[in-house]
Formats: C-alpha cells, sequence, structure tokens
C-alpha cells in the first residue's frame, strides 16, 4: 500500500505546487453558506488560551509564552488590528508566511519522496 500511495502523493503534491488558477472574473460564486462576523475578542482569547508555551510560528517571532502571560493587555489592541484586517480586506503577505519543520527519522529516506513520510 505505502508503494502505491508514494507516487499518487508525488503526483498531487507536483500538481498543487504547479496549479495557480487566476481567479476567473465571470464565474458565478453561489449564495454564501452565512453572514459574516467579524473575530471577537473572546475568540482571541481562547486562541491564545490554546497555544503552547514556548512555542512560535516561526524564527524570529515573539515566543508563544508571551502572547498568554500578556494576553489580557494585548487582545484590545489585537482585535481592532483583526478587525481592520477584514474591513479593509488586506492581508499582509507576512503574515501569509510559514514554515514546517519537518525532523528527519532515523532510518528514513530523502523526505522529497512522499512515501518516506
Amino acid at each position: 500500500m505505502e508503494q502505491q500511495r508514494g507516487p499518487i502523493l508525488s503526483k498531487v503534491r507536483k500538481w498543487a505546487t504547479l496549479t495557480t488558477d487566476p481567479i476567473l472574473q465571470d464565474y458565478q460564486y453561489p449564495p454564501p453558506q452565512w453572514k459574516f462576523k467579524n473575530i471577537t475578542d473572546e475568540q482571541i482569547h481562547r486562541a491564545i488560551k490554546k497555544l503552547k508555551l514556548y512555542k512560535a510560528s516561526r524564527k524570529g517571532t515573539v515566543p508563544n509564552s508571551v502572547l498568554v502571560h500578556t494576553r489580557e493587555d494585548l487582545v484590545p489592541y489585537l482585535g481592532p488590528l483583526f478587525h481592520a484586517t477584514n474591513s479593509l480586506e488586506y492581508y499582509s503577505q507576512e503574515w501569509a508566511l510559514t514554515k514546517t519543520l519537518i525532523p528527519k527519522k532515523p532510518g528514513k529516506p530523502d523526505y522529497t519522496s512522499p512515501s518516506a513520510w
């Protein structure tokens, strides 16, 4: 089974990285399933409470422990920031960047092959 999945995942992965379909201007989207509501301060509080201490989203950013321990002071500023992001429909490219680190396990071959995961 593992040998069968490797080539299939490789094709899917290659397709996903190469596919950049433009947004079609004349496409008729279905009506929304729900009405958009801005994020609430309570939702921000809950998200911060779930963070794992001493982790960071990427190198050079604030560790989660800072967010967790200063949550009460930060949320009144984070809420308006997120609201402005939604109302202005602007999402910083810097915010969209993520890195996923995959530690190599002993005895596993090159991780560029999906069957090695």
